[in-house]
C-alpha cells in the first residue's frame, strides 16, 4: 500500500510517553516517571500511533475503536513501520527495554535486566594524568604494585591542553589510552571526553551518557553520582576517575586533596562493580581496597578496616543477600 508522507502531527507530549515506553516496555513506569495516570499514558501513546498514520497518509479509525483493539494491520502497515498497539507490540532488544517474553499471547517484563555473559573476566584500573602536572610517583608506584597483585591492566587518559605528560622516567606514558573503552556493555570509560581539568563538578551535564550502568569519566576530581531512572533500566553510576598528577595550581589545589583511580570489575557473567581507590594528595601514596593494603609499592592481604560507613540503606527495599552479605546472619539490619 503506498502512503502520502505529511508533516508529522505528533505532540511533544505524545513523543515523550512513546519514546519512554519503548525504553521501559512498561506503562506503568512511564506514568510514575512523567506524573501521569496509566489512562493518559495509554491514551497517548494510541494518539502517537493515530497520528504516525496521519502522516503517512492514512486515514485513521475512530479513536475508540483503536483503543479497543489493533487495528494497524487492517490498513496493510507493518507493526515494524507504526509500532503496532502500545499494550501488545513486544520490545525485542533487551539492552533497551529490559527482558521482554511472550506468555498465553501476553508480554511480560523482567524488572531486572540480565546480565550479558562475557568470555573471561576482566579488571581494569582507570586513572588520568594532567598535562604539565606533577606526578604522584608513591601513589603511582602503589597503583602499578597493586594492578600486578589484583592482575588489573592500567588506562591512564590525559587531562588539559595538548602537550607531555611529566615525570616519564615513572613509566606513566607506556600506559597512556585515548578514546573510550566498553567492557561488554555494561561499563564504558568515557575517554573521549574532553573536559577542563580544574572542573569541580565534572559530572554535570552528562545524564543524557547512560547507555551502560557504569559510566567512568577520566578526570583528576573525585564526584560520584548515581542517576534517576525507571525501574527496567537497572542501575545507572557515572564517577570520575581520579588523578595519578597533583594540581598544578592552587586554586585546584583547593578542591582536589586526593590522588586516585577506578578499579573497574567485569565477572565473566557480565555483572561488573566499579569502586575508587584514594589517597591524600599531600601523603604517601598508600591506600587500601577491600582487604588488600597497598604501601610502599608493596601489597598486604587480610588487612581489615578500622570502621565502614554505609550510605542510604532503605531498609524497606533491602535485597536480603546484599543484607547478610554486609552484616551477617540475619536477613536484615536488625535481623
Amino acid at each position: 500500500m503506498s502512503v502520502k508522507q505529511t508533516k508529522s502531527l505528533i505532540t511533544p507530549q505524545q513523543a515523550a510517553v512513546h519514546a519512554l515506553f519503548v525504553e521501559t516496555g512498561s506503562m506503568s513506569d512511564v506514568a510514575r516517571t512523567l506524573r501521569l495516570s496509566q489512562i493518559r499514558v495509554r491514551e497517548a501513546l494510541v494518539q502517537y500511533q493515530r497520528n504516525v498514520m496521519r502522516s503517512l497518509g492514512i486515514a485513521p479509525p475512530p479513536l475508540r475503536e483503536m483503543l479497543r483493539g489493533d487495528v494497524v494491520t487492517r490498513f496493510g502497515v507493518s507493526r515494524a513501520e507504526v509500532g503496532g498497539r502500545p499494550a501488545k507490540h513486544l520490545q525485542s532488544d533487551p539492552m533497551i527495554s529490559g527482558h521482554v517474553r511472550e506468555i498465553d499471547g501476553r508480554a511480560e517484563v523482567q524488572r531486572r535486566r540480565p546480565a550479558q555473559p562475557i568470555s573471561r573476566s576482566r579488571r581494569l584500573i582507570v586513572t588520568a594524568a594532567e598535562t604539565g602536572g606533577r606526578v604522584h610517583v608513591g601513589f603511582w608506584n602503589n597503583l602499578q604494585a597493586f594492578a600486578a597483585r589484583t592482575g588489573a591492566e592500567l588506562a591512564v587518559f590525559r587531562v588539559g591542553e595538548v602537550g607531555l605528560i611529566a615525570d616519564d622516567q615513572s613509566g606513566l606514558r607506556r600506559h597512556l589510552r585515548e578514546g573510550p573503552i566498553n567492557l561488554a556493555g555494561v561499563v564504558d570509560v568515557a575517554g573521549d571526553l574532553r573536559l577542563a581539568p580544574n572542573a569541580s563538578r565534572p559530572l554535570a551535564g552528562l545524564e543524557r551518557r547512560r547507555a551502560a550502568g557504569w559510566t567512568v569519566v577520566p578526570h583528576p576530581t573525585v564526584q560520584l553520582e548515581t542517576l534517576s531512572r525507571v525501574r527496567a533500566e537497572g542501575l545507572k553510576v557515572h564517577l570520575t576517575s581520579g588523578a595519578v598528577t597533583l594540581p598544578k595550581n592552587r586554586s585546584a589545589s583547593l578542591t582536589r586533596s586526593e590522588v586516585g583511580a577506578v578499579i573497574v570489575d567485569v565477572a565473566g557473567d557480565g555483572h561488573a562493580h566499579c569502586r575508587h581507590l584514594l589517597a591524600p594528595a599531600d601523603g604517601t601514596g598508600d591506600f587500601q581496597d577491600l582487604k588488600l593494603r597497598v604501601s610502599g609499592g608493596s601489597v598486604s592481604g587480610g588487612c581489615r578496616v578500622e570502621a565502614l560507613t554505609f550510605g542510604d540503606i532503605h531498609h524497606a527495599h533491602l535485597d536480603v543477600e546484599v543484607a547478610k552479605a554486609t552484616w551477617g546472619g540475619g536477613r536484615s539490619p536488625s535481623g
